[in-house]
């Protein structure tokens, strides 16, 4: 914690910092003994959490959402090519991401918003894709999202030091399916 802010604080508090006065010369100013640490510790752990309530920290807001049917999400075959099909057995997950940095990751910003971060879909009898074989082409996964319009505020001491907005897909459950992505 930042020690003009700890003096700050201290002193609306009606604490000191630096030390206490010893009963002996409590009349004296000049004479201050040292703190012991437990006791400068619990003081600065105490401000630390009487703070955390009164404007300081992240804020993330929902500015509105919609729905975002068949976005690309990735290619499940890695190299270009002329097949007649595509067979697929695996599980896959499709996790949230933002447009932009906002300084927190999509999982945060997720569970701020109530919405989905992760979703997966497992393909446990083979599934077989027909494609057009006289083009090239891989095997890919799209799902629906929502698109989610979000507001993330930093403060520090009261004042907004970063006011960023972003866009986060959150998956649809359920959703995912495989298509044949040509070049």
């Amino acid at each position: 914690m930042n020690q003009r802010l700890k003096f700050a604080l201290a002193a609306v508090m009606g604490i000191s910092l630096l030390g206490v006065a010893s009963p002996a010369s409590a009349s004296s100013p000049a004479s201050i003994e040292p703190a012991p640490a437990s006791i400068s510790r619990l003081v600065e752990e105490d401000l630390e959490a009487k703070c955390s309530g009164c404007g300081y920290g992240t804020t993330v807001t929902k500015l509105g959402s919609t729905r975002v049917n068949g976005r690309h999400v990735q290619n499940l075959t890695g190299s270009w090519a002329k097949a007649s099909q595509y067979t697929w057995a695996e599980t896959v997950t499709t996790t949230a991401t933002l447009s932009a940095d906002v300084g927190l990751s999509a999982a945060t910003v997720s569970s701020a918003v109530g919405a989905t971060y992760s979703t997966s879909k497992g393909f446990s009898v083979s599934t077989v894709i027909p494609a057009n074989n006289s083009r090239y082409s891989k095997l890919a996964l799209k799902a629906n999202f929502d698109k989610v319009h979000v507001r993330v505020v930093k403060k520090v001491q009261g004042i907004t030091t970063s006011d960023r907005r972003s866009y986060l897909y959150s998956p649809v459950r359920g959703s995912q399916t495989l298509y044949v992505n040509y070049q």
